[in-house]
């Protein structure tokens, strides 16, 4: 920690004491050094006095320590050191950097003199008063040695001080190590922003262009002029930057001459056709951030879509090339579409994996926005149209990109945690509440679960909820939706249940039990995406109206796309299905295809899919069934036992895989096994129909001695009788 004391920085031009302007203060701001006294970025009032406090709270920042004094715990010996600046005095006094005026006071509210600034900069630089490198209270000839001065002021301010620490940048530290490339080494920002920052104190404005969609324009904020992630961005880098928002909501890349363009019929949305994108060729950039693609997810059905979408793409990223200004360029993949499987899976797997290789083939960077943010918008697009930030969560992706690109390491948005590991869930609730009781409930499925994101826990529905299509985020432990908790079943004592709405995707292990479900919505899904999932006791169901039917449960995912990687689509380790209760239209022991182009996925040579049932109801009678394998290829093994449950349509071993348009042809070359000891079924068969994968696997069929009928069952290799 001590190493990190002695970062400063230094510019190698000198300015005098007294000539302190905007220019400084726009350059230390932009590196995230300094703040002003608003959120604008410009209001620095460099005329101002500077009190002790005040110098220290600055150095520390300067120092780009803010955040780590601020997490950490401090014993001061001081009484009159108010909360705002406890912590940065509890660091600068640990560190040795500053010391009381007595005892017991640090003399707070005093103004700091030039002499004691530079007596403070000086010791966080490596030197050292009480050692003899210099007099604490006649710093000057070493200041100006070392070049932090050139002359000195008896009217000492913010500005002056800002200048002392602007002198900073470049000059080296007791030990000879340039501050400023310790600073780039530690992260506190890039050799890039420096280079930006050093222009912006020569008095130059640098810009920054915005490509993009409606989420670069702002759509669905109350005022793009100041909430869209642009005039964000704005506020954060300051007034030594310029950023133009080029964001044009409805565009896309691909043009509208592909056959697979969606948006084909309103080639004004094309970008290199809009408005915005001439904004962009007159704005004489001089860095670029390009995210763009969310509009062309819809039209990855082929191998050929993909082709045009990176041509097209290419040929912007050419355009800005060519720009007189001959900008610095950034690619970013998009925050992900959690409103369909089609367009979530294209911003999550397919439109950021040609991004990247975009990059990767022009030597461009690419910002991975949709991973770093990507469980926090799975969260809060959910309080929109589930594609476009608000007021309130806009602001992230203009810090991630002040971060990613301009060094800082502001903060990102957290989501809420739980106070303990229960969480409290209805319609009634609110994002602002901390989910600890029925009382202070959250109102989303997905924030309860995102609030026991560090090792799990239980979220109680208690009351209605209503559960749109929702992606759960990852946790670090097993997470159970009941209705029963403490003793209380709120299915009695407050009506809670679960009103199925949209399609439930998981990203951990989950457990359902004591809980009510009420459809208004035919068939969605539970997509367990190859965690576990367990529908334990006390699970019920009820629709709508007589022709909407339960919940289906995939043990991998639906496959809208043609073009998502196999990778992205497959099993790769162990995953268990367990019903014991509910009505269930089906279970499938692997991925749903949607469409004739989909890709086909497969279960890995080493992993294996059990789904277990035990009971429940299973009224659909279409053209899909209970499988034991899904709509994919299999090199692994799949499990089923069944135990009990009522299926008034098809089991099958072999499910159909559907039409295959990919050039692909699905293959089961695993081990399956079939063990049936109990249950009502409309049918028993090894192949749901003709089309299913090409078999070359071993099959055994597990009967008791109650289902003994169904030996007849024709495919099997292997039929055994069990008592």
């Amino acid at each position: 920690m001590k190493k990190l004391l002695i970062i400063l920085f230094m510019l190698c031009l000198m300015i005098p004491i007294g000539a302190a302007g905007n220019d400084t203060a726009n350059a230390l701001y932009s590196l995230g050094l300094i703040k002003g006294y608003d959120d604008s970025g410009s209001d620095f009032r460099l005329g101002n006095k500077i009190t002790r406090a005040e110098s220290i709270v600055q150095i520390v920042r300067f120092l780009g320590a803010e955040g780590e004094a601020l997490s950490g715990e401090y014993t001061l010996p001081f009484d009159d050191v108010p909360e705002w600046a406890s912590k940065y005095v509890g660091y600068a006094y640990t560190n040795g950097i500053t010391s009381g005026r007595s005892a017991t006071k640090f003399d707070t509210n005093s103004n700091v003199d030039i002499a004691q600034f530079l007596t403070l900069m000086l010791r966080a630089m490596g030197y050292s008063d009480k050692s003899g490198d210099f007099s604490w209270d006649s710093p000057f000839e070493l200041a100006k040695k070392v070049g932090l001065i050139e002359s000195t002021t008896d009217d000492f301010t913010r500005g002056d001080a800002f200048l002392i620490c602007y002198n900073s940048l470049l000059a080296n530290t007791k030990d000879g190590t340039p501050v400023s490339q310790t600073m780039i080494e530690k992260g506190v920002f890039t050799d890039k922003a420096f280079e930006y920052a050093k222009r912006i104190a020569n008095g130059e404005i640098i810009t920054v262009a915005c490509v993009g969609d409606s989420i670069t324009e702002g759509h669905s904020s109350s005022n793009p002029s100041r909430y869209s992630y642009p005039a964000q961005l704005q506020k954060l880098l300051g007034q030594g930057f310029k950023v133009v928002n080029c964001g044009k909501s409805s565009s896309y890349v691909t043009s509208p001459d592909s056959e697979y363009n969606a948006k084909k019929d309103k080639p004004q949305l094309w970008y290199p056709n809009t408005a915005e994108y001439k904004k962009l060729m007159e704005s004489e950039a001089d860095i670029v951030i390009v995210m763009l693609g969310t509009n062309d997810a819809r039209n990855m059905t082929a191998k050929a879509a993909e082709d045009d979408f990176v041509r097209d793409y290419k040929s912007l990223i050419s355009d800005i090339r060519a720009l007189p200004s001959k900008p610095d360029i950034y690619l970013s993949t998009s925050i992900p579409a959690v409103s369909g499987f089609m367009v979530e899976q294209g911003t999550v797997s397919t439109i950021p994996r040609l991004i990247r290789a975009i990059g990767k083939e022009l030597n461009i960077p690419v910002i991975e926005t949709g991973n770093i943010l990507g469980d926090y918008y799975r969260v809060m697009l959910l309080y929109n149209d589930m594609v476009h930030p608000t007021d309130k969560s806009y602001p992230a992706i203009a810090i991630n990109f002040c971060n990613e690109i301009f060094g800082r390491n502001n903060a990102l948005p957290e989501l809420p945690k739980a106070v303990g590991n229960v969480v409290y869930v209805s319609d009634n609730g609110g994002l602002e509440n901390d989910g600890s009781s029925p009382e202070k409930a959250v109102d989303k499925l997905a924030t309860a679960v995102a609030m026991l994101r560090d090792g799990g826990g239980t979220v109680v529905v208690c009351g209605a909820l209503t559960l749109k299509e929702t992606y759960l985020v990852k946790c670090g432990g097993a997470v159970t939706i009941t209705s029963v908790s403490n003793g209380v079943d709120y299915r009695k004592d407050a009506g809670a249940k679960l009103i199925v709405h949209g399609n439930l995707q998981l990203s951990s292990d989950l457990v359902i039990e004591n809980i009510n479900m009420y459809s208004t919505l035919s068939a969605p899904a539970t997509n367990c995406r190859f965690n576990n999932l367990t529908i334990g006791d006390g699970v019920s169901w009820s629709s709508s109206g007589a022709n909407v039917l339960p919940m289906s449960i995939n043990a991998g995912t639906r496959v809208d796309s043609g073009v998502i990687a196999p990778e992205d689509i497959s099993c790769h380790n162990d995953c268990t299905i367990i019903v014991n209760s509910g009505s269930w239209s089906l279970v499938r022991g692997g991925n749903f295809r949607m469409t004739a182009y989909a890709t086909i996925g497969n279960i890995d040579k080493d992993a294996k899919i059990s789904v277990i049932i035990n009971g429940g109801d299973f009224p659909y009678t279409g053209g899909s069934a209970t499988a034991a394998n899904g709509m994919n290829s299999c090199d692994g093994e799949v499990y089923m036992e069944i135990n009990g449950g009522t299926f008034k349509g098809n089991v099958v071993a072999l499910h159909n895989i559907g039409a295959n348009q990919t050039g692909e042809n699905a293959k089961f070359y695993g081990n399956l096994t079939m063990k049936i000891t109990d249950g009502t079924f409309g049918s028993l068969m090894f192949k749901h129909s003709s089309a299913v994968p090409e078999y070359r696997g071993y099959s055994s069929l597990i009967l008791s001695e109650k289902m003994s009928a169904y030996r007849t069952t024709q495919g099997f290799g292997y039929v055994e009788i069990i008592k």
